[in-house]
């Protein structure tokens, strides 16, 4: 074992890899948000100007669902590999660090699973309450809040 504190090398490697992720999961969460206020802009505009929703405004809305999904890939993408090296090193060198990894990152799935199971429901709930552009700003919010605390 390390006896206490594992080496200061591997600390820094530990740091500087989530240092990297960080910066990439935060320029995702802008990306993202920039994208729903677009969309939330586009439907202001339209519904102020009387404009039927997808009239001439579909291509619009198509590119900027795209870069929102190229920020949410930002996010994901790094979160996996983050997550296990985040993992606290001095648990690496139990024998058991294979299954405490693979637990960390089956209890992440599930979490995910689970907002894939209920973020529709509760986004239709909320659009329905709302609006859908209302409902646009405050996900991005929620995903500006979460690039401001350093994901």
């Amino acid at each position: 074992g390390f006896c206490g504190r594992p080496p200061a090398h591997l600390l820094e490697d530990v740091e500087q890899g989530n240092a990297q992720f960080r910066d990439m999961m935060t320029a995702g969460a802008i990306v993202a948000g920039l994208a729903c206020l677009g969309m939330s802009a586009v439907g202001f505009i339209t519904a102020a100007m009387n404009v039927p929703s997808l009239t001439g405004v579909w291509g619009v809305i198509m590119c900027l669902l795209a870069v929102m999904a190229a920020g949410q890939a930002m996010i994901l993408t790094p979160s996996l590999p983050a997550l296990k090296l985040s993992v606290p090193v001095i648990l690496l060198a139990d024998e058991n660090a294979p299954a405490i990894t693979d637990s960390i990152v089956v209890l992440n799935n599930m979490a995910m699973q689970i907002g894939l199971a209920f973020g529709p429901i509760a986004g239709g709930a909320l659009a329905y309450l709302l609006s859908f552009e209302s409902t646009l700003l405050a996900v991005a919010a929620l995903l500006f809040a979460y690039a401001s605390a350093g994901v």
